[in-house]
């Protein structure tokens, strides 16, 4: 607020106000039609002075209010400055001000008085009083300089408020409240000049599947998420870290006084916890994973590099499930591959240059070959063979999970077809194609998959679905009632990597699944220690009582599959029993099991108990 007097017009003013200085000897700079309210409790010289000002000025619009109830109304209106006179007969301005007034004027006031008790005065600048006009120096031409000057200079706050609040949506994300990218790569740049020689580094951290969230159980419960997300992980950052917010749900942490191991420790340390998140009051509470990469200064290095760095390190630490990855040059050779695929994988889907191998599965019992896993294989013409995981990712992010999707579980259908019509695949046996969590959240995916069972009704009775441990189920009991429409087509339902932190026991609550296949690090651990064992046996125990049978998965050893046998596992693959065949191995393998069921009727006149029974 500012104190003006007849002696000190011009004189002791804030910066601010230095436009308006130059402005109270210009009488054109009011803008036309300005509206006065003029306050006192005496009409006629309120009236006197809106004559006054009006002779001085004819561009003023001036409302002169001299009855006491009308003045609170009238504080409400429509006005661009209030002249106020201190003494209305029972009440003074300044009481009217404060018993009527919600917090600051919306505009400025003059107050008119002789009283030059600084506590008054104090009073009067807390309920928003801009100028002071003592009324023995209240001629028209003081009164006009200072209306001009207020209202200009209230102007020049209200355009700075604008600009603030501009400035806050640019450089604020208004979901978490963290700052924006462009405001992480100001701050970055400042710090360079003083840390460049020392320490100072960046980690980017991203939840898993979060745009998931959205197509299961919609945007607010993603935004919720990401606040919580963002409020866990500044607990676990220290307190003068900078941490922003990307466009794209991406959190950086531009992290000063720490050396490159110091900064390896607490980005691995943050991205091998699990994040405790209750989804509702009706779902289980489950644990949001996410992934971190780090990249650190080097005196050749630009912000803007820094950050690109950071954000390559969490991308790899993405494709390759690592809890943490830090940065080296040799990772951009993972985003122009990633880059590549995103140019083909339109084309490789029309063309139909993604083929299948298969993961043969056996009888823990009976060693007969029940079946198999499908397992996708892209041999690119420039980058060779495609990781699995990347072609999926990339058809997640290229808006094609439906499509990728619906191609491999016509790819499956048509090669069981195949089996099929050469008499080599048996009653009882099942052969599984993966399914993700965001192609069973698209809304396409299950109208694709039906009209697909359809057009393949009869190797339907032979497919399983098999839910992948990236299934992370937002709301499982959707996601069962929709599955079990698929159970009809004779479609069983298998769960993928049970035991860690997604496919576990509130999926078995929802989800009637025939098959439950074991993690491997499940498998790995029991082979190592007793505890894990007796863990291995309760697990078979409580899944076998449900009627579900179970496939251990990653059998590299006699002794782990010893260990599934004295178990009572059902069903195993890996490498101790066969390596991933092609199709046409596979086919062989169905030939030799069609040949010895020939030669056994033949010996014994009757068929051998089939891989189901």
């Amino acid at each position: 607020m500012i104190l003006l007097s007849s002696s000190t017009v011009k004189s002791d003013l804030v910066a601010e106000g230095a436009e308006a200085i130059s402005l109270l000897d210009n009488p054109h700079s009011v803008v036309a039609g300005l509206k006065v309210l003029v306050i006192d409790d005496d009409p006629k010289a309120a009236k006197s002075l809106a004559t006054q000002l009006s002779d001085l000025n004819s561009q003023y619009r001036i409302t002169t209010i001299s009855e006491t109830k009308r003045m609170a109304a009238e504080l409400g209106g429509d006005y661009d400055v209030v002249l106020l006179n201190l003494q209305l007969g029972d009440m003074t301005g300044l009481e009217l001000l404060r018993n009527n007034l919600a917090g600051l004027p919306p505009y400025p006031i003059v107050l008119l008085t002789d009283d030059h008790n600084p506590k008054h005065q104090h009073e009067a600048l807390t309920l928003g009083v801009a100028d002071f006009v003592p009324k023995q120096d209240a001629r028209p031409e003081l009164l006009d300089k200072s209306i001009r000057y207020c209202t200009n200079l209230f102007k020049q706050y209200r355009l700075r408020e604008q600009m603030s609040a501009q400035e806050q949506a640019l450089t604020t994300d208004p979901n978490t409240g963290l700052h924006s990218l462009p405001y992480c790569f100001q701050q970055l740049a400042n710090m360079f000049p003083a840390t460049a020689s020392t320490e100072l580094g960046v980690i980017a951290l991203q939840l898993h599947n979060i745009s998931a969230v959205n197509r299961g159980l919609g945007f607010e419960l993603e935004n919720r998420i990401i606040r919580h997300y963002s409020q866990w992980l500044k607990a676990q950052l220290p307190e003068h870290a900078i941490l922003a917010s990307t466009s794209n749900h991406q959190l950086i942490a531009i992290i000063d006084g720490y050396d490159e191991q110091q900064l390896w420790t607490l980005g691995d340390r943050i991205g091998r916890q699990n994040v405790p998140f209750d989804l509702r009051p009706d779902c289980s509470p489950f644990a949001l994973t996410h992934s971190v990469g780090i990249a650190v200064a080097t005196p050749m290095i630009t912000p803007e590099r820094l950050i690109q760095n950071a954000l390559t390190a969490l991308h790899t630490s993405r494709i390759s499930r690592t809890s943490c990855q830090r940065y080296n040059p040799e990772l951009h050779k993972g985003i122009a591959t990633r880059s590549v695929v995103m140019r083909d994988i339109t084309q490789a889907l029309q063309d139909e240059l993604i083929h299948f191998a298969i993961q043969p599965q056996f009888s823990v019992a009976t060693a007969n070959l029940l079946g198999g896993e499908m397992l996708m294989r892209w041999k690119h013409p420039e980058l060779g063979d495609v990781a699995p995981q990347l072609v999926i990712e990339v058809a997640e992010a290229t808006k094609q999970i439906v499509a990728l999707g619906t191609y491999a579980l016509r790819s499956t259908l048509k090669q069981i077809e195949y089996w099929l019509s050469q008499n080599i695949i048996l009653p009882g046996m099942r052969i599984s194609v993966n399914v993700s969590a965001a192609e069973l959240e698209s809304p396409g995916y299950f109208a694709a998959a039906k009209a697909v069972l359809e057009e393949y009704r009869e190797a339907a009775q032979y497919l399983e679905l098999e839910l992948t441990e990236s299934i992370k189920l937002f709301d499982p009991q959707k996601t069962g009632r929709q599955l079990s429409e698929l159970k009809p087509y004779g479609v069983s339902i298998a769960i993928d990597d049970f035991g860690t932190a997604h496919a576990n026991l509130s999926q078995l609550c929802y989800i009637e699944a025939n098959t439950v296949k074991l993690d491997k690090s499940i498998i790995y651990a029991a082979d190592e220690t007793q505890r894990a064992r007796s863990i291995y046996r309760s697990i078979r125990k409580m899944l076998h009582a449900i009627g579900t049978k179970i496939v251990a998965e990653g059998i590299e050893t006699t002794t782990q599959m010893q260990l599934a046998r004295d178990i009572g596992i059902d069903i195993v693959q890996g490498f101790f029993l066969s390596e991933p065949l092609s199709l046409a191995d596979f086919k062989m393998l169905l030939e030799q099991l069609r040949d010895q069921q020939q030669a056994h009727i033949a010996l014994h006149g009757q068929t051998p108990p089939t891989p189901e029974s």
